[in-house]
């Protein structure tokens, strides 16, 4: 691969292991701004831990990673404040609520307090979780520590988010809207690195996918995704009888994102 400088995420021969485990070996990797990336493969081929090397969350055994760039270092704000993360592998905080940890990620990343305020309703409105604002972590469901992850990875508006199995647990009308999304954060310029064994989802959302098996990136795949301006597929025959029963759920619009 040619890396250029218009890449907004690059590695190069970027590995992790753990003992004499090889989670991720000799990653070469160039995104671009705007574009949305997909990951898959079998569980344990180092999709997560890619994800955690480009957060800075794990050092790397070798080789480099750069963010807007930056090389990556764990604890170096620089490359924290362009990326946005959540990962069911890095759990939330269960003696929180809801409502305290985004605060924290808000102000974290130097936004104040009224903006925060505005960011965490909106997002707590968009994926329906806001009645449990008030509530320890501890008490939700999987579903909605997921909802509230994604709501940390994104209140700062992040240039580049890293999510690990964003769908993961959702109902279908958050599916829906994180989609509607997404779409807009990319045709903003936003780029997403995206996770998930829902192949149906990666094939119609992402520019690339990129295929790990036992920790090496075997193949890249091109796929042609619906845009933020364009119509998007038609629902499938079940999530079309959701809609008609439950009524559809609707975009929702982020004004700062």
């Amino acid at each position: 691969m040619v890396l250029t400088m218009d890449m907004i995420v690059k590695t190069v021969d970027l590995g992790k292991t753990y003992g004499k485990t090889r989670a991720l070996g000799d990653l070469t990797l160039g995104i671009r701004k705007g574009e949305v990336y997909g990951l898959i493969g079998p569980n344990g081929a180092g999709k997560t831990t890619t994800l955690a090397l480009l957060a800075g969350l794990v050092r790397p055994s070798s080789g480099k990673a750069w963010i807007g760039g930056v090389e990556v270092r764990p604890g170096d704000g620089r490359t924290a404040a362009l990326t946005g993360f959540a990962s069911p592998q890095f759990p939330l905080l269960d003696y929180l609520t809801g409502s305290e940890i985004l605060t924290a990620c808000g102000r974290l990343h130097r936004l104040g307090r009224a903006e925060v305020a505005r960011r965490a309703g909106d997002l707590l409105e968009m994926l329906e979780i806001g009645a449990a604002a008030d509530q320890y972590i501890g008490r939700y469901s999987l579903g909605m520590k997921q909802k509230l992850a994604l709501c940390c990875a994104l209140i700062h508006a992040p240039e580049v988010c890293l999510l690990d199995e964003p769908f993961l647990g959702l109902d279908p009308a958050a599916i829906f809207r994180l989609l509607g999304l997404f779409r807009r954060m990319a045709s903003g310029g936003r780029t997403l690195i995206l996770s998930s064994h829902d192949m149906g989802r990666m094939e119609r959302l992402c520019n690339r996918v990129g295929i790990l098996h036992q920790g090496l990136l075997q193949r890249e795949i091109g796929c042609a995704p619906a845009g933020a301006g364009s119509l998007p597929p038609p629902p499938p025959a079940l999530e079309s009888a959701l809609w008609e029963v439950a009524g559809g759920p609707g975009e929702r619009e982020l004004s700062w994102i």
